[in-house]
């Protein structure tokens, strides 16, 4: 979808012939089957600390399996929509990948814990202003002044305090842990 006076892309959408891990792996919480397949899948996508950092800083708080479609061992796209961004303050504040990661690869492992902290923490460090900006400046022709200077000034603030955003998600024991 265009917008009409500017000629801007506003929307875009592909179909992926691809399964959502919910369907890939015929998920169910309950079992420790399911489980151990997703850690598995997690434990081994390389992109999950970038994917983390990037959902702590727009505050995705809706990630879920259904919106992740796998492609290949160490391939996922992402769809989204919903509840990022602070779009929904009465939805749980969380970070789903963290969350998984905890559960399903690193249960209770305090280095491997540490160790998606630090990457999450690397990654998140290569986000900027000047990203949000340039981002929140392609969205004024679809959208008008507001929103997008909305959207700049929260992703800006959410930038500015993200090291205590992630940290928090992780368990407080051994912080001064070495790697």
């Amino acid at each position: 979808m265009k917008d009409q006076a500017t000629g801007a892309w506003m929307f875009g959408s592909v179909d992926l012939p691809h399964p959502n891990c919910s369907q890939f792996l015929n998920f169910d919480p309950a079992s420790p089957k399911s489980q151990s397949m997703l850690g598995e899948l997690l434990g081994k996508w390389p992109a999950l600390p970038k994917v983390a950092a990037f959902d702590e800083w727009i505050n995705n708080r809706d990630r879920n399996l259904q919106n992740i479609l796998w492609q290949d061992e160490n391939t996922f796209a992402l769809i989204d929509h919903g509840k990022a961004l602070n779009l929904d303050p009465n939805y749980a504040d969380r970070n789903v990948m963290i969350e998984c990661w905890l559960a399903f690869v690193a249960n209770g492992d305090q280095v491997a814990q540490q160790r998606l902290k630090r990457d999450a923490l690397r990654f998140a460090s290569l986000f900027d202003d000047a990203q949000a900006r340039d981002c929140a400046a392609e969205l004024v022709g679809a959208a008008g002044p507001d929103i997008p200077q909305a959207f700049a000034t929260f992703v800006c603030d959410r930038l500015a305090n993200i090291v205590n955003h992630i940290g928090l998600r992780f368990p407080n024991t051994q912080l001064r842990m070495q790697l």
